[in-house]
């Protein structure tokens, strides 16, 4: 197509067999007309184009589960194949809102388990914005349509120093995660035993920063756990729940326990200290107008000492008796001369 050309844009599916020379299925995505997807346009697609790029990636773990990511249209979307293999069914789809870029990857790293890579571009994708990896970990049972169970960088996986910020593709290596930055760099997020996590903090590391970055393990601090094996960070104990180091599971605290989000340890309702945070605010003086404050604060006189020497009224009357003495001993001045 020209540049200039109007076609709507169109992303078909197609579920073929190994020899490429059987279509079992396919399927054809349609925007919403009210959707902003519903006016892009293909244009200038008679070359190769990053811009119309799209990532795939079939679970290892179990095959009839597909990925399938189109940055183009900032959409995700999850298949299942049925039917001995010539089915293909739409599960669930999730687009991160009007811009470019997400679904740049895809990896599948269980069975449950996947990673999107959530890159944000200008609308000619000529401009990167920024970068995230979001982490699900129930995927066929709630779906994309529910919020990712974690998304990287955090605080316990941040971006190493080594790594830039603009991350141009991933992918699965068994249960791990490799990712590629704009500069050739790599990240290797390896997947943890329950009651760890795989940090990506160089400064928790006793090796030296090697490249490529790898992540080590490290116990989940206390109020949190790790249930699962995976690439994800620990998760905070609800509320009502506590947890040690290296905790799978948070234990529920007693009834009569005060244990908030990410609580370590049980508190006795006896120890808490009721504390009232409201106070009154000062009584208000009888005017309120800005002027009448001041004069009722400069030019009142109150029963002390001190008060009365630093009043001003009290040196506008010394300088008055000052020039009403002088004044009094010229015109005196005045009468003797004349006098004479």
């Amino acid at each position: 197509n020209g540049p200039s050309s109007r076609i709507r844009a169109s992303v078909v599916v197609y579920l073929i067999d190994n020899n490429l020379r059987q279509i079992y299925s396919n399927w054809t995505y349609e925007p919403f007309n009210s959707s902003w997807q519903s006016q892009l346009t293909f244009s200038g697609t008679n070359d190769w184009s990053v811009k119309y790029s799209m990532s795939v990636d079939i679970n290892n773990f179990d095959p009839t589960l597909v990925l399938v990511g189109v940055p183009y249209l900032n959409t995700v979307f999850h298949f299942v194949i049925s039917g001995s293999g010539t089915i293909l069914t739409l599960s669930s789809q999730i687009d991160n809102g009007n811009s470019i870029g997400f679904g740049k990857g895809v990896a599948w790293l269980a069975s449950d388990q996947a990673a999107i890579l959530a890159n944000r571009y200008t609308s000619t994708f000529s401009l990167w914005l920024s970068s995230q990896i979001w982490l699900y970990t129930q995927l066929p049972t709630i779906g994309l349509t529910s919020a990712p169970t974690a998304i990287i960088p955090n605080n316990q996986q941040p971006l190493p120093s080594t790594i830039n910020n603009q991350l141009l593709n991933m992918r699965p290596i068994s249960n791990s995660l490799a990712v590629l930055d704009v500069a050739g760099a790599t990240l290797l997020i390896l997947s943890a035993q329950p009651g760890f996590y795989a940090s990506t903090d160089t400064s928790l590391s006793i090796e030296s920063v090697s490249i490529p970055t790898i992540s080590t393990k490290q116990t989940c601090v206390p109020g949190t756990m790790k249930n699962n094996i995976g690439i994800h960070p620990c998760a905070l104990c609800p509320s009502g729940s506590r947890s040690s180091a290296g905790s799978i599971n948070c234990t529920r605290c007693n009834s009569s326990a005060f244990c908030p989000l990410g609580a370590v340890a049980e508190v006795e309702q006896s120890q808490l200290e009721t504390l009232t945070q409201a106070y009154a605010y000062p009584t208000p003086p009888d005017v309120t107008s800005f002027d009448d404050i001041l004069l009722a604060n400069v030019f009142q006189l109150r029963p002390y000492s001190r008060c009365i020497v630093i009043s001003p009224i009290f040196w506008m009357l010394i300088n008055f008796s000052s020039k009403l003495t002088q004044l009094c001993i010229h015109q005196s001045c005045e009468k003797d001369i004349q006098k004479h």
